[in-house]
């Protein structure tokens, strides 16, 4: 998978209006930048996700003329479940469909001031969380919106499965794939890159 890679350098401050600039070059710090660009077509299965992810925040993003007054988007989303299931590809994806610059922030960055400045800005807080019963009520009422993000079916687990073995010729049979798919029910898409990664490693053993 090859992306544009935007440089930290060439990201402005500029259009970032009541924002003290220490704060700003904080965010600046820690914003993905390095890696390549992710899409929707780039992450395996959660399509529930990526439909309510398109509804909230893509096609508002897109066509802001038409999400005014009652239609107005919220600014904060939350993206919640059972870890290793691709929560931060999802967000970065959302980034990337929408034209927009993904920052990959720890909640000790943000700031109340940070978070008064989003309606002025146009900033959209995603939040990611494998433990949403922990989160107080007052943190809950910064996301009005909220999309589960699934331990991966059979058939996901198919594809994202097939998705890594290509890159060594597929050397499973077909049979064998679905088979492994169906015992792997309860893996994460993590845990199932782990599994591949140490079957990998196997001919070299």
């Amino acid at each position: 998978m090859k992306g544009n890679v935007k440089s930290k350098r060439n990201i402005s401050l500029s259009g970032l209006k009541n924002i003290d600039k220490k704060l700003v070059n904080t965010i600046l710090n820690e914003v993905v930048d390095q890696g390549p660009t992710v899409s929707f077509k780039d992450i395996a299965g959660q399509e529930i996700a990526k439909q309510a992810l398109q509804e909230i925040v893509i096609l508002p993003a897109l066509r802001p003329e038409l999400f005014t007054g009652l239609r107005a988007p919220a600014r904060g989303l939350l993206l919640f479940g059972p870890p290793g299931n691709g929560k931060t590809m999802l967000a970065k994806a959302v980034a990337n469909e929408s034209n927009a610059v993904f920052f990959n922030i720890s909640a000790s960055s943000l700031t109340s001031k940070w978070v008064n400045s989003e309606a002025e800005d146009k900033i959209l807080v995603m939040g990611a969380t494998n433990r949403p019963q922990e989160l107080d009520d007052a943190v809950l009422r910064r996301f009005a919106k909220r999309v589960y993000v699934a331990m991966p079916n059979v058939d996901t687990r198919r594809k994202m499965l097939a998705n890594l073995l290509v890159k060594h010729d597929n050397p499973l049979t077909s049979r064998e794939l679905d088979k492994l798919s169906r015992e792997a029910a309860g893996y994460s898409g993590s845990d199932l890159t782990a599994l591949a990664k140490d079957a990998a490693l196997g001919p070299i053993r």
